[in-house]
């Protein structure tokens, strides 16, 4: 399914006033046990009032004027509301838009159909006293209160609510829509409470029959007020089903929403299925002035149903979740292969799992790519696709020789994307109408100098040749409209060029998703002679045989033995050709500063010895590192977007413009609406020791002398300077390592430059920025990679 592209300007105990009551029930191990100890009880209120919240009171429309930017056509608005000049009500013909009053249709509809452009709406909106607002708005790209920003529901998913900091004294609002994503539907909340509890927006599992086991729930959080909500404990509070538990989180940041996970300890197994569990799940602070709780309902399931499973990431400790299809018939005592299948845009994990019937001798896992769009299985969703891979092996105990991958559509290029990168994970893969990149596939320009390189993953095309020992089954239907035929029949043929293990089917007549009585699943991915092609096929999870190249040590560091640290040269890839005689492992490297061989598994294969570039070595039962260890190496490594793919905190000032404050918080909520994620903001004063031991810490607007950053970039009010060249009126992101074992980050302007910030969005899967970047509102100034040591800095 086509993308749309992201654009880039840019207290009584008792129940709250705002709807009736929840108190009738609303219709993996932690990553870090040390990071969910609740705070001291001394810091917490012994007596706390607690509000037990329901849906949310609706606040009367504002009268809208609506306005339509056709494609191509100049943008008067967003600069305006960068310099402060746009105001609200608008008049006809203002910034170069035709304004109009709109008929407010139901659901807030304020347009109607898809238009090719951008559809605005603005309104003046005063704020009641004691109250606060948020918003639904559905289509839109972005929300802009005053010159704050926030992220709107561009896909209309119905799930997604945002603060909406408007002043008791009024403000102006505007909405930015996709018109191609059609109608805009715009509906405003009003509350009391200083948070609250979004359960439309709920990552939770199923409940299996005879499983008792730690499952977490994440759920969706919007603080609504102007400060951060500090040393937060998430509870499930105690009942007939569950165990009372808590995870302490850093911060909720302020006027932004966030996923807050939740840990779920059954006191016993459920016996049967169809049964509705109520879980209580509540919010404290002792920055607030109570507690905040919910109760949701889960489902209880057979044992053998396909189902949802719930773990806590490893990317940034919230909760997600996958889709599993057991074995059936299943035999606790016999060891199974796994099918990880990818889902296409706007597809769920647990429908893509649905789609497939039980297989007797395999596990089907489908993971969700963060979102139902999510990140097209690059980025954060190709960590999302790994992560769950090794969860569900090894908590299906998984045979690691007989693993194997697919998808559709979205998911047939994760496929591609997945399979090119982590070749040595899966035995062999199977696309259904995939597509192959951006480029093929939409037409779009590829990245050029450091972003090419910064990006270089998403060229699946480039990295085919890691395939060469491994099977491709591609499928296509013949009459596809949506995915080109001609993108699996290029790729398969490029894969051609180093395997010739390749099948393909093309079905006939049949469009994007199709179906027939071939399988009890949809046959366009449970098609049967893909699983026998599957069932034909091993993989050695320590081969010896094998070309692997990798597009930096940031995507995939590891291939069978062999664990890439840095690069020679930072804008070339690394290659490692190995070849194998008797008990003697030989490799040959290009672009490779420095890697670590698995001498244990070297000497489990009957590997005694290895030459490297001529240089032969015996094989110790340990790591064996080759080239200098110190420097760059994986986690901290660069470029900027592996600081934000591990747990990271915004850090920003407690005094000075309001603008790092806001801009932490829009890139709080887009990590939470793109990413399902957890994301920690605050004022550098909160920061402890605590904080700094668990996160990479992003600084936001704090001057160098409070970041010391250990690479060659400085700046001041005046000025910018990034490897010796001094840069004004500009932005500047930066990525180096504050200590051996955890990265730093800085996103910085000169004086005066701050709305420069909203035009740089990390959390994208169709852009990503190297090491260190310069950029004005002219365009990118300077951008560029620092060598394997973090000493010099090179600009592409």
């Amino acid at each position: 399914m086509r993308r749309v592209l992201p654009l880039l300007p840019l207290l009584l105990l008792g129940c709250s006033d705002d709807a009736p009551a929840a108190g009738a029930p609303d219709a993996t191990a932690p990553v870090d046990a040390s990071a969910d100890a609740p705070p001291d009880s001394s810091d917490v209120p012994v007596a706390r009032p607690v509000i037990d919240q329901g849906d949310p009171m609706p606040f009367a429309m504002p009268d809208w004027r609506v306005g339509f930017l056709p494609q191509g056509a100049p943008d008067e608005v967003v600069p305006a509301i960068e310099d402060g000049s746009f105001t609200a009500p608008v008049s006809e013909g203002a910034w170069s838009v035709d304004w109009s009053d709109p008929e407010p249709g139901t659901d807030g509809q304020l347009t109607t159909g898809s238009r090719r452009g951008v559809v605005y709406a603005a309104a003046r909106i005063e704020r009641p006293a004691g109250r606060y607002l948020f918003a639904q708005a559905e289509t839109a790209l972005a929300l802009y209160v005053d010159r704050a920003v926030l992220p709107g529901d561009v896909y209309a998913s119905g799930r997604i609510r945002v603060p909406l900091p408007v002043r008791e004294g009024g403000s102006t609002v505007l909405v930015r829509s996709a018109a191609t994503r059609g109608a805009l539907r715009v509906k405003l909340f009003q509350t009391a409470d200083e948070v609250y509890l979004n359960t439309a927006d709920l990552t939770a599992p199923d409940l299996a029959v005879g499983e008792r086991e730690e499952r977490f729930v994440g759920l969706a959080v919007l603080n609504l007020t102007d400060a951060p909500a500090l040393g937060v404990t998430a509870r499930v509070e105690a009942g007939d089903d569950w165990e009372p538990t808590e995870i302490a989180i850093p911060s909720l940041p302020a006027g932004a929403v966030t996923q807050v996970p939740f840990r779920l300890m059954p006191r016993r197994a459920p016996a049967e299925a169809g049964r509705m569990v109520p879980v209580t799940l509540r919010i404290d602070s002792p920055s607030l002035r109570a507690s905040y709780r919910r109760t949701i309902q889960l489902a209880t399931v057979a044992a053998d149903a396909t189902r949802r499973v719930t773990f806590r990431s490893r990317i940034d400790r919230s909760a997600q979740y996958f889709g599993v299809v057991p074995p059936r018939p299943y035999d606790a005592s016999r060891r199974y292969g796994m099918a990880l299948t990818l889902h296409g845009a706007g597809v769920e994990g647990i429908g893509q799992a649905q789609a497939y019937s039980p297989k007797s001798d395999l596990w089907i896992v489908a993971p969700t790519n963060r979102r139902p769009f999510g990140f097209d299985w690059e980025q954060w969703g190709r960590l999302d696709g790994v992560e769950i891979l090794d969860d569900a092996m090894a908590r299906y105990r998984v045979d690691p020789t007989r693993v194997y991958l697919t998808g559709h559509s979205m998911g047939g290029h994760g496929t591609w994307q997945l399979g090119t990168h982590h070749t040595g994970r899966f035995a062999a893969i199977g696309p259904s109408a995939g597509w192959g990149s951006f480029q093929s596939y939409t037409g779009a320009a590829a990245p050029r100098g450091a972003f090419a390189r910064s990006q270089a993953s998403s060229n699946t095309q480039g990295y085919l040749s890691n395939l060469t020992h491994r099977g491709i089954y591609g499928i296509h239907g013949t009459a596809d409209d949506n995915v080109p035929i001609r993108e699996m029949r290029a790729l398969t043929a490029a894969a051609r060029m180093f395997t010739m293990d390749v099948q393909t089917h093309e079905q006939p007549g049949a469009g994007h998703w199709w179906d027939g009585d071939a399988s009890a699943g949809a046959d366009c991915v449970d098609w049967p002679p893909l699983f026998e092609f599957f069932r034909t096929h091993t993989v050695d999870p320590t081969e010896t045989r094998f070309t692997f190249t990798s597009p930096g040590p940031w995507v995939n560091p590891r291939h069978s033995f062999v664990s890439l640290r840095s690069a020679t040269d930072p804008s070339a890839d690394l290659r490692v050709v190995s070849s194998r005689e008797g008990g003697t492992v030989t490799l040959a490297a290009t672009n490779v500063r420095s890697m670590v061989l698995d001498g244990h598994a070297l000497r489990a294969a009957g590997v005694t010895a290895v030459v490297v570039d001529g240089r032969r070595m015996e094989v110790p039962d340990a790591e064996l590192p080759i080239g200098p260890q110190e420097g760059k190496r994986p986690g901290t490594h660069g470029p900027f977007n592996e600081a934000l793919q591990q747990p990271f905190c915004f850090v920003y000032p407690d005094a000075g413009p309001a603008v790092w404050r806001e801009y932490a918080a829009y890139l709080v909520s887009s990590w939470a609406v793109t990413g399902n994620g957890y994301g920690c903001a605050l004022p550098l004063s909160a920061v402890d020791a605590a904080v700094r031991d668990a996160h990479v810490l992003v600084y936001l607007g704090l001057g160098a002398d409070v970041v010391r950053p250990t690479v060659d970039a400085r700046w001041s009010d005046a000025a910018l300077t990034l490897g010796g060249a001094s840069h004004p009126d500009a932005a500047m992101v930066v990525v180096f390592p504050e200590r051996p074992d955890r990265l730093g980050a800085a996103i910085v302007t000169t004086a005066g430059s701050e709305r420069l910030l909203y035009r740089f969005m990390p959390f994208s899967s169709q852009f990503a920025a190297p090491d260190a970047m310069v950029f004005s509102a002219q365009g990118v100034r300077a951008a560029g990679f620092f060598d394997g040591a973090w000493m010099n800095f090179r600009a592409l």
